[in-house]
Parts: C-alpha cells; structure tokens; sequence
C-alpha cells in the first residue's frame, strides 16, 4: 500500500469511528429520554388507577349520597334509569353552600345539577348522580 492509501484508509477509519461514536451518543440521549417519559407515564397510570377505584367506589358512593341526605333532608329521593335524582326544596344559602361544597368536593359522578330561585332567601336544588 502506498503512504496516499493508508492516508484515505486512515482518514476513512477516524470518520467512520466519529460517525459511530456520535450515533451512540445520540441513542443513549433517546434512552433516557425514553426512561424519563416511562417514569412519568407510570405516575400517571397508577393515579388514573387510584382515582378509578375512588369514583368506582359503591360503598363510597353511598356514604357520600347519605352525608348530603343528612346535611339538608331531601324532599324527594328516587331512580331515574341508571341514575339517582335527590331534590330538596326551601334551602336557606348558609345550607345551599355546604350542599354545593361537599358536591363539588365529592367523587360523585353528577350527570346533571339544577338550581332554581325561590325567593331571596331560599332555593331549590335538584342533583341527579350517575352510578
């Protein structure tokens, strides 16, 4: 081989090795992106996992329907197909507040809320829940 050929040979071989050098730096960076994006899609799928046995939850369910029951006495109670209708009449704001807070805190699926004036002083709520 001439000293021009080792030369190209040579310079064939730095390239070639910078060329493998940078393309295994390159997948290393993917993999610990790829490693960080599992970490956080893990997190995520076991708090979606607790929050669907929260809201699947039938005996929580029923302790949460029977606190609002005890906080203002429903005028009507009853089942609307796959749902549970509370209505309560004449509720003063103070009531109508909690009623609304413990409602908005609660893991209760609500497939529908209506609120109607009475007067100034009282109002009428009627919540219907989704099982």
């Amino acid at each position: 081989m001439s000293r021009k050929h080792l030369m190209l040979f040579a310079a064939f071989i730095l390239i070639l090795l910078s060329i493998v050098y940078f393309m295994k730096r390159n997948s290393y960076n993917r993999l610990l992106e790829q490693q960080r994006y599992l970490v956080t899609f893990e997190q995520e799928a076991k708090e979606i996992g607790t929050l669907k046995k929260k809201f699947s939850d039938k005996q929580a369910i029923r302790r949460q329907i029977a606190m609002l029951e005890r906080i203002a006495k429903p005028a009507k109670v009853f089942d609307k197909g796959k749902k549970k209708v509370l209505e309560f009449d004449d509720l003063n704001a103070q009531t109508l507040d909690t009623l609304m807070r413990k409602l908005a805190n609660s893991t209760l699926r609500i497939a529908r809320i209506s609120l109607t004036r009475i007067d100034d002083l009282h109002a009428k709520l009627r919540v219907e829940i989704a099982r």
